[in-house]
């Protein structure tokens, strides 16, 4: 049975997370999960979506926005020596 806790999320998941330790105590600590086969309009609905390539942007972080960027390409690509002066956006 799910513990109780006083400030509960509703998580949304990658199906492929299920099997993680991890995720099943989020449920164990009273979180609400939900597994990813969702109508990803309604991301809205959940206070965390947790997937391989999943950033989490809202008004007051757009300010990163460059940096989630740059981490993702560095996830695709892999890290490269930055050459000084180069803009790679």
């Amino acid at each position: 049975m799910p513990g109780r806790n006083p400030k509960p999320l509703m998580i949304l998941c990658h199906p492929d997370l299920q099997g993680y330790p991890q995720i099943q105590e989020l449920v164990t600590k009273g979180h609400t999960v939900q597994w990813g086969n969702e109508d990803w309009a309604s991301l809205a609905d959940y206070d965390l979506v947790l997937g391989w390539n999943c950033w989490r942007m809202s008004s007051d972080l757009l300010k990163y926005l460059p940096e989630a960027v740059k981490g993702a390409r560095a996830a695709k690509y892999g890290v490269r020596k930055e050459v000084p002066g180069a803009d790679h956006e």
